[in-house]
């Protein structure tokens, strides 16, 4: 069952602690039956990885981020590092280390430089599993994307920012799912990242003693920053507006547009 099928995280939670306690059972089933490998592999790592993904939720990162990486221990013994389930828990575990927030001023907590570099490389390792399987460009693709967008910008790399939400974009058109309320949560990282963009570029100006033509020109690119953060940020709005969801993205995308 997906998260969204339970009444609520507890409940989720003890189901799923109940799947952890049989597991044992479960792998050896598996041995025992005609299952591959990836197979063996999804059924233990989305344990493990719904199981993170409530702590995360909670904000128990620490406790999610133990979570992520027992599951990817167990399919390293399955020889499953490789799988999709593998890649799931990679882009997680870099989550959890980044938490959701793409810009820090927006936030109470600012990731050290080195969990932005160890969540960036295991990023690109989920990203490499999937171009191994041939599905960069499926929904796994666009998340991992999505996920790398939000380390750059927490980072400061604009520019690659906008690429990977750019690259996750282009995968959601293909799919159809562009105006889905899945595509509501990069359209908030990325009129974060322009929020972010723009200010620090306004700041700049103020700290510099520039002539009135770099002013006027520094301005009117900030003017586009915000424009642009404030377009995206209300298509996430519309999108859980038109679906009815009750989700708090919509009051943080509110916040910024205020």
């Amino acid at each position: 069952k997906l998260l969204s099928d339970f009444s609520s995280l507890d409940e989720a939670a003890s189901i799923l602690d109940f799947g952890l306690s049989t597991k044992t059972s479960l792998i050896t089933w598996h041995a025992q039956s005609q299952q591959s490998r990836d197979e063996m592999a999804v059924d233990v790592g989305n344990i493990w990885h719904e199981r993170g993904w409530i702590e995360h939720k909670r904000g128990l990162h620490q406790s999610a981020t133990d979570l992520y990486t027992k599951g990817l221990d167990e399919l390293r013994q399955l020889g499953a590092s490789d799988s999709i389930a593998g890649c799931k828990l990679l882009r997680a575990r870099a989550r959890a280390l980044v938490r959701d927030e793409p810009d820090e001023f927006f936030s109470d907590y600012c990731p050290p430089a080195t969990d932005l570099e160890k969540a960036l490389r295991e990023l690109q390792a989920a990203l490499e599993i999937l171009e191994g399987h041939g599905l960069q460009d499926t929904e796994e693709g666009a998340k991992t994307y999505n996920n790398l967008g939000l380390v750059h910008s927490l980072r400061s790399d604009f520019a690659v920012s906008a690429k990977m939400f750019e690259a996750a974009g282009r995968i959601r058109k293909k799919t159809g799912t562009l105006k889905m309320p899945m595509n509501a949560r990069r359209l908030y990282n990325f009129g974060s990242m322009r929020l972010k963009q723009g200010r620090i570029a306004r700041e700049e100006l103020q700290e510099k003693a520039v002539s009135a033509k770099d002013v006027s020109q520094t301005a009117t690119e900030d003017s586009q920053f915000f424009t642009q953060a404030a377009e995206l940020l209300q298509k996430a709005v519309d999108i859980l507006e038109k679906y009815e969801f009750k989700d708090d993205l919509v009051a943080l995308c509110e916040k910024k547009l205020a």
